[in-house]
C-alpha cells in the first residue's frame, strides 16, 4: 500500500506542472486564418466550372474544324443517354 501512496502523492504534485503547460499551447490556433490564406481571393481557393462558350472554345483549339463535326455526331447519343440516366433516377423507377 506504501508504493501506491507514493505513486498517487507523485501525480498529485505533478498535476499543477501539466496544467500550466497546457495553458501555454506552442500550437497555433486552428480557428485563426494563417497570413498566407488571407493573401489568397477566395476565387483562387474555389473550382469554377467552365462554361458552355468555353467548352466549345477548348475543344475548337484543339480539334479544329472536326469539333463541329464530332459535336453533331455526339450529341443525338449524349441526348439519348442522358434521358435514359434522367428516366431511371427518377422517383418511383423501377430501374430498368
Amino acid at each position: 500500500m506504501r508504493p501506491t501512496a507514493a505513486v498517487v502523492a507523485f501525480w498529485l504534485a505533478a498535476l499543477p506542472a501539466v496544467a500550466q503547460a497546457a495553458d501555454r499551447s506552442p500550437l497555433p490556433d486552428a480557428a485563426a486564418p494563417s497570413a498566407d490564406a488571407s493573401k489568397l481571393p477566395l476565387a483562387a481557393m474555389r473550382h469554377q466550372q467552365p462554361r458552355r462558350d468555353e467548352v466549345d472554345r477548348l475543344e475548337q483549339q484543339r480539334l479544329g474544324s472536326k469539333a463541329q463535326e464530332i459535336r453533331q455526331q455526339q450529341g443525338p447519343k449524349v441526348d439519348r443517354l442522358y434521358e435514359e440516366v434522367m428516366r431511371r433516377s427518377a422517383p418511383g423507377a423501377s430501374g430498368q
